[in-house]
């Protein structure tokens, strides 16, 4: 359980350092292969943290995408068309995000 433990915190640490636009496919190439209950695992957490997610985001106040957003990336670990998809998004909602802190930005 330990080991599983420092893998993750290895993976984010490597994910959180990769290029935005490359982050999600090449945490799924290492991440490729792999025990089959690890896999599953991997998959179930994602599907549980977006589920999580959902709900507390019925809750007044309580932000659900603060979960959502990591069983995303759990899945995209495992599936490489997600991980593309989560790349594209990626780079797109940077780019909104950018324009829209100049346009508001105090001058």
């Amino acid at each position: 359980m330990i080991r599983l433990w420092n893998k993750l915190k290895q993976a984010y640490h490597d994910f959180r350092d990769d290029k935005p636009g490359e982050r999600f496919v090449n945490a799924h190439e290492r991440w490729k292969g792999g025990h089959l209950l690890t896999r599953i695992g991997l998959v179930l957490a994602g599907v549980l943290l977006i589920v999580l997610g959902l709900f507390l985001a019925l809750i007044p106040g309580v932000p659900g995408i603060v979960l959502g957003v990591p069983g995303i990336a759990l899945i995209a670990s495992r599936f490489r068309r997600v991980a593309v998809w989560m790349d594209w998004l990626e780079v797109k909602l940077r780019n909104v995000w950018h324009r829209w802190r100049q346009r508001f930005a105090p001058p």
